[in-house]
């Protein structure tokens, strides 16, 4: 009979320890998923964080691509100007073009004159 009551507390016990045990594995399991999930959750924000950086880069790059043309064409056209500014110096100081006097400056001059003071006349 103790016998019986032995078995029958031991077999109480086992019970209690598997009810026990199994909530824990159930909690666990769910832990586990929580985390997965959160891992998961954070490497898809990284990935997308690395893109839009990756966007950004490729966006100032493009920019800074277009800017180094534009100083580049800027370049070209100032040196072409300077080219030509220094054939017309040869030129001048070899003695092949002759300068005109800026008479059309002196008329406009004194045409501007002539205007103010038949206002002041007025």
């Amino acid at each position: 009979d103790k016998e019986l009551e032995k078995l029958k507390a031991e077999n109480k016990k086992l019970l209690n320890d598997f009810i026990t045990k199994d909530g824990e594995t159930a909690f666990l399991r769910q832990q586990l998923l929580q985390t997965q999930l959160r891992v998961e959750n954070e490497k898809l924000e990284k990935m997308r964080l690395i893109e839009e950086q990756a966007n950004c880069h490729r966006s100032e790059i493009n920019q800074i691509c277009k800017e180094k043309e534009q100083l580049k064409t800027q370049l070209e056209l100032q040196n072409l100007e300077i080219g030509n500014l220094q054939e017309r110096y040869r030129l001048l100081e070899s003695g092949n073009i002759k300068l005109k006097e800026p008479q059309i400056l002196y008329m406009n001059t004194s045409a501007e004159k002539n205007k103010y003071t038949s206002s002041i006349n007025r």
